[in-house]
């Protein structure tokens, strides 16, 4: 009797685990696609996100000139990523020409582009998106982001 009733506890406790894996596998969060869309860029060209990051992968970054710091971020992503894997929204026309000669290395800058806001639901900024290949997206962040995050988040 004894046997037996090891025997069932063994086997109720490895269906536990079973449906815990399964359950976690179920729940874990899947990448999101990332969210295309259409913008005309300071220099007169009309780009979308996914012909510009698909195949290569990339970064979108919703920037304020206004806001301290939103540069910051963008002159750290700069520094880590080529610069056609790059596309920087502004979501204010504030400070439109400094920014432009700033940055004027970036061909996929624009400004106020209402579709990518409402898209990712952008308050605020900085906001970034790190896009894979395959255009999900890998990470994000709100606010500052370390050096040390950005690099890693380019190798992933």
């Amino acid at each position: 009797m004894n046997r037996f009733r090891n025997f069932i506890v063994i086997v109720a406790v490895a269906l536990i685990f079973i449906v815990a894996f399964a359950a976690i596998s179920l729940l874990t969060k899947k990448p999101q696609l990332s969210l295309d869309f259409s913008a005309g860029t300071v220099r007169g060209e009309v780009i979308s996100l996914h012909s510009e990051l698909l195949g290569k992968g990339g970064v979108l970054i919703f920037i304020d000139p206004e806001v301290e710091g939103s540069l910051t971020v963008l002159d750290k992503v700069t520094q880590c990523v080529s610069k056609d894997r790059i596309v920087a929204v502004s979501v204010s026309d504030k400070n439109k020409q400094a920014v432009t000669d700033r940055y004027k290395e970036l061909d996929n800058l624009v400004f106020e582009n209402s579709e990518a806001k409402e898209k990712y639901n952008i308050n605020n900024a900085p906001v970034t998106y790190f896009i894979d290949k395959e255009g999900y997206v890998t990470d994000a962040f709100v606010g500052d982001i370390k050096l040390s995050t950005i690099q890693k988040a380019v190798k992933n």
